[in-house]
């Protein structure tokens, strides 16, 4: 659901030293062993290493990529951006899909990841989580 909210995400990039960071990061992966998130934004290319995003979030038709550096933002389908990324991610619910690696906390209300950020959920879609959470695990 919109919210109108015009800077929703004011901690979001517009080509400053982190992202910089973040590309020079992913340059340096041994010989592209290191997967990434590719897409642009306003005529410029973005690599995120899978490494670095905790979570996607999905308002309108914008997805914000949600990184412990911060948080970029795109124009984008979450069905297009599924399969650019690997087993770890799970789309927990229509809004929201999540690493994995970075769940701090699993609750049947609600899951907290490693930037302490809440993010609440029903019970469907609860019961999918933990499925896939309990199949990750397992390949661990």
């Amino acid at each position: 659901m919109c919210n109108g909210e015009k800077n929703r995400h004011p901690q979001c990039w517009n080509g400053t030293d982190e992202l910089n960071a973040m590309k020079r990061h992913s340059a340096d992966a041994v010989h592209g062993t290191e997967t990434t998130l590719k897409f642009k934004v306003r005529g410029k290319h973005y690599a995120i290493p899978l490494d670095d995003i905790i979570y996607l979030e999905k308002d309108c038709r914008r997805i914000h990529v949600h990184t412990m550096r911060g948080t970029i933002s795109f124009y984008g389908r979450f069905i297009d951006v599924m399969p650019l990324l690997d087993e770890r991610f799970t789309c927990c619910h229509k809004s929201y899909v999540l690493n994995m690696d970075e769940i701090r906390c699993l609750s049947q209300e609600a899951v907290i990841m490693t930037n302490d950020v809440e993010i609440r959920f029903g019970k469907r879609s609860y019961d999918r989580l933990q499925r896939s959470y309990l199949e990750w695990e397992k390949g661990q």
